[in-house]
């Protein structure tokens, strides 16, 4: 995770084991006092992880959002109406594209 990374279209359950521990991992070493783990810290400090997360209200995703962003990972939600997912993709694409040329968006 040498750079930005934006994760979307996963729902970013339990048994998605690999990036959890990434993540994990991530937290770990910037947290560390150890001058290589500093080193590592230094280099990649500055990047960003955000998860892009679905929210059809028929799973709850308060736990997971939770455990993210306690990781420092930024949780952008966009809701899901009757199970037509297609709006909130597009809200979705409309957010990355903005970030591309250095905007920042609100999402309602």
């Amino acid at each position: 995770m040498t750079r930005d990374v934006h994760i979307a279209g996963l729902g970013m359950d339990f048994t998605e084991i690999d990036w959890w521990y990434l993540l994990s991992y991530k937290e770990k070493m910037g947290r560390s006092k150890d001058s290589w783990k500093r080193t590592w810290k230094r280099k990649l400090g500055g990047r960003r992880v955000v998860v892009h997360m679905f929210d059809d209200s028929e799973h709850d995703i308060m736990p997971r959002t939770e455990i993210l962003r306690s990781f420092g990972v930024e949780v952008r939600q966009y809701k899901v109406r009757n199970k037509n997912y297609r709006p909130a993709w597009d809200s979705l694409l409309k957010v990355l594209q903005s970030m591309g040329r250095g905007d920042q968006v609100h999402i309602d």
